[in-house]
């Protein structure tokens, strides 16, 4: 019996081997796009053993704040990366008080692109109590890190991501850390220094070596409202260590009686938090846990296009005072501040609403007026 082979027809096999040529060609481009991929977003670190390690790298750029009624001087300020490698937060003898969580000095301080910092390092001086404090603090690279990768949609509808890690010191060694891109910012830390002790030809070599006359000469150098500000409240620490950095859950609503179209809305909090987007973004549209509000600004345009904007600041204590209140209430969870402009985009009222609880706010300074350009 004549044995029977199966064969194949030679177009199929032809065929069979350009499928595995085109399967072997993706295969390559795929792993390159994703060899490519990982060079961009990860440097390259040699250990002892001759191994790779990849690590993270971003563009961020350290910066310094302290509150504008209460100056320092940074005496020896760093961060620790992850791979050990320094990064001097400005400093220069410099008087600081710009304002909590206010973007400070700027300078370029080593390589444009940086691993997420692991450690702070801080020694200052606060003139108000002519007192030295000092730290080192594990800081929360996996929040940091998070926060970089995810990013955020700018006022401009653009994703972006943050660009300055920020760090605050206030009265009584009292220490914050933002990370802040262009228009929004988040604390991401808050630590506690310890009093410590300075020889002053180190913290002052070339200068006046009387302590006590160094410091007068700069708390006199100051505006008279800071000075004025000092002599009636004196130095206190609870406002930056509790009081500001007390959250709620709130969204603001906006609301026109007359067909009206927002677009921005900017929004700064006491505890030096602060956003600037679009009033569409869903970091404004959803509840979140923010601070209390010092300041909001907002645009919009009515039915004929003309643009409008207003300006809010608020009275701290008043404010505290009705976010307590409001929130006391068990049925209260969460809360709308609203601010309603009137059909002839000249007036604004404001109040917070919880449930069916609602309190009227009464701005300390606001304005409404017809945007030129």
């Amino acid at each position: 019996m004549q044995e029977v082979k199966s064969q194949l027809p030679v177009q199929q096999l032809s065929n069979m081997v350009n499928d595995i040529k085109l399967y072997t060609l993706i295969l390559v481009v795929l792993i390159c796009f994703f060899y490519l991929s990982c060079e961009n977003n990860f440097s390259k670190k040699i250990d002892t053993n001759n191994k790779i390690i990849m690590e993270d790298e971003y563009k961020w750029l350290p910066t310094e704040c302290a509150p504008i009624y209460y100056p320092i001087r940074i005496h020896e300020g760093y961060f620790y990366t992850e791979d050990g490698t320094l990064i001097d937060i400005p400093s220069g003898g410099r008087t600081v008080h710009n304002g909590w969580g206010t973007l400070g000095s700027i300078y370029m301080v080593g390589p444009e692109m940086k691993p997420v910092p692991e450690k702070l390092v801080l020694t200052w001086m606060c003139y108000s109590e002519n007192k030295f404090y000092s730290g080192k603090f594990d800081l929360p690279t996996r929040k940091i890190r998070q926060l970089f990768e995810e990013g955020y949609t700018d006022r401009r509808g653009v994703k972006e991501t943050y660009s300055s890690i920020i760090v605050g010191m206030a009265p009584k060694g009292v220490i914050s850390v933002w990370v802040m891109g262009a228009g929004l910012s988040h604390e991401v830390a808050h630590y506690k220094a310890i009093e410590v002790d300075i020889a002053w030809k180190e913290f002052n070599p070339d200068g006046i070596q009387d302590r006590d006359k160094y410091v007068s000469n700069r708390l006199n150098g100051m505006s008279d409202e800071i000075k004025l500000y000092l002599k009636e409240n004196g130095v206190v620490n609870e406002k930056w260590d509790n009081l500001y950095r007390q959250r709620y859950k709130w969204k603001p609503v906006l609301e026109f009686e007359d067909e009206a179209y927002p677009s921005q809305i900017r929004i700064e909090h006491y505890n030096g938090e602060y956003l600037w987007l679009q009033t569409s973004n869903p970091f404004v549209t959803t509840f979140q846990e923010r601070a209390v509000p010092s300041y909001i600004k907002l645009n919009w345009r009515d039915k004929n296009q003309q643009e409008y904007g207003t300006q809010m600041y608020f009275n701290e204590a008043e404010m505290f005072a009705i976010f307590k209140k409001i929130y006391q209430n068990p049925q209260v969870q969460q809360a709308e501040l609203i601010l309603r402009i009137d059909k002839y985009n000249s007036k604004l009222n404001l109040s917070i609403k919880g449930g069916d609880f609602s309190i009227p706010i009464n701005p300390e300074k606001i304005k409404v007026y017809p945007l030129i350009h």
